[in-house]
Formats: structure tokens, C-alpha cells, sequence
């Protein structure tokens, strides 16, 4: 179960797999939906989050802050799951 949203998951497995196929293998989604998902985040926080290169996506400046702020997020879901679901 997690508490962020589908558009910060697919980012924040595109971050851990580098490529929008290892993302969309490992959440269960086509490619083109994690594509959509991106571009929707990227639309909406009104910046550019990856840069594609021959490694896979790389992290902007502006997706490295957004990737802290995912990490600190996923720690305190963890924590709240662990106090609700006693």
C-alpha cells in the first residue's frame, strides 16, 4: 500500500530502474503510461524532471529535489502505516 500518488511512484521508479521500462516493468504499467504519468507531474510542477541519454534517464537539478522529498516522504508513509496498522 502507499500513500503518494501514482505519478510520484512512477518517478520515483524510473529514478531507482533509469529507464522507463525497468519503471514500467516493476510498477505494472505499460510505457506510455509511465510516460504520461511523468509528463503530468512534469506539467504540473511546471519543470523538466529527466534528461533522456544513452545510460536512461538522468535527474535534473529540479528532479534531484523533487527524488529528497520523495525519499523523506516514502520514510514518514512507513512510519504512519506502522502507527495506523497496529
Amino acid at each position: 500500500m502507499s500513500l503518494l500518488s501514482p505519478n510520484l511512484i512512477a518517478f520515483m521508479a524510473i529514478v531507482k530502474h533509469k529507464t522507463v521500462h525497468g519503471a514500467a516493468d516493476a510498477i505494472h504499467l505499460t510505457q506510455t503510461a509511465v510516460t504520461q504519468r511523468i509528463r503530468s507531474l512534469e506539467k504540473q510542477l511546471k519543470t523538466t524532471l529527466f534528461v533522456r541519454t544513452r545510460r536512461g534517464m538522468v535527474l535534473t537539478q529540479e528532479g534531484e529535489a523533487l527524488w529528497r522529498y520523495c525519499m523523506a516522504a516514502k520514510s514518514l508513509e512507513g512510519e504512519a502505516l506502522a502507527r495506523i496498522q497496529k
